[in-house]
């Protein structure tokens, strides 16, 4: 399970950003940022490791490796 947060600055908002046409407010908000992205440990698991005689892999390393990769997919997801 991988959780982001993201948000704007409103400090970054400019007197030009702010228009008044016919009674309407426009507001054109600061591109959003991600703030931190991560990934819950506790509910990953691997569910096969496959091991040869000459390419075991290290169980540790490979789940280090996933956790990564599935990091980096819920940041782009984002």
């Amino acid at each position: 399970m991988g959780e982001v947060r993201a948000g704007i600055d409103l400090k970054m908002l400019s007197p030009g950003d702010i228009k008044i046409q016919h009674n309407t407010l426009h507001i054109q908000l600061p591109v959003v940022q991600l703030l931190d992205f991560k990934l819950d440990v506790e509910q990953s698991r691997i569910y096969d490791v496959r091991r040869s005689l000459f390419l075991a892999p290290d169980a540790s390393l490979l789940h280090q490796d996933i956790q990564r990769q599935a990091l980096e997919q819920t940041r782009e997801a984002a």
